[in-house]
């Protein structure tokens, strides 16, 4: 018969202990780690919220700016009763080349022909 002396008991304690420790230290990880990942996410969700947002208002921007591009040369070189649909070919010429001198962007129509 072996005698267990004090220091296996010691040992056995010690061995107790850090896996005890070592139980802590795995549990402790893993809410840090779920922690992270649910953070992860919101900011990845905030940020996808904010770039959607950003891109919807510069699509508005550029549609809008493109209806008044076009719509400024429609409404400059329209025809029909109330634009003078009787007027001379002279007074459309004239239009067009004031449209020309003061149009952002008079290469949108390069020339017209009458």
């Amino acid at each position: 018969m072996r005698i267990a002396s004090p220091r296996s008991g010691l040992l056995r304690r010690s061995a107790v202990f850090w896996a005890a420790l070592l139980s802590v230290m795995v549990v402790l990880l893993g809410a840090v780690a779920i922690r992270q990942f649910r953070a992860t996410t919101e900011i990845g969700k905030a940020t996808e919220d904010r770039i959607t947002g950003d891109l919807e208002s510069l699509m508005i921007d550029w549609h809008l700016d493109f209806y008044r591009r076009f719509s400024a040369t429609c409404v400059a070189l329209q025809v029909g009763p109330d634009s003078g649909a009787f007027d001379e070919w002279d007074v459309f010429r004239d239009r067009y080349a004031q449209w020309r001198r003061t149009a952002q962007t008079p290469e949108l129509v390069r020339s017209l022909y009458i």
